[in-house]
């Protein structure tokens, strides 16, 4: 019985690791004139597709993350209004396989 739940935790386990190890994430900051953005939104599409997979807001640091996505490659837009005026920044075709993150920057223009 001990062996039966010992390889049962250690198969549990593994497929834990494993389906972990399928995914990846993007994260990083948002930028006007060198100063990090709260409140930009950021949003991540695939390369090519108009479909929004997700959409999120960045903290008071400027930071944002996204989680859990599958293999791929993504496009990530940041939009921020302030005073009146309109800020957009933009990196595409971001890979990304299973298991691996990618930081990046979004330095916002008028």
């Amino acid at each position: 019985m001990k062996k039966f739940l010992l390889f049962g935790m250690i198969g549990l386990t593994a497929l834990f690791f494993y389906s972990c190890a399928e995914v990846g994430s993007i994260d990083g900051y948002v930028s006007l004139d060198e100063e990090y953005v709260e409140d930009a939104t950021v949003k991540i599409y695939y390369t090519g597709e108009t479909a929004l997979i997700e959409a999120t807001s960045t903290d008071d640091e400027g930071y944002f993350e996204f989680n859990e996505l599958v293999p791929g490659t993504y496009d990530v837009t940041a939009t921020y209004e302030q005073g009146g005026s309109s800020y957009t920044a933009s990196v595409t075709e971001i890979p990304l396989i299973a298991g691996e993150y990618q930081k990046i920057t979004l330095e916002l223009e008028k």
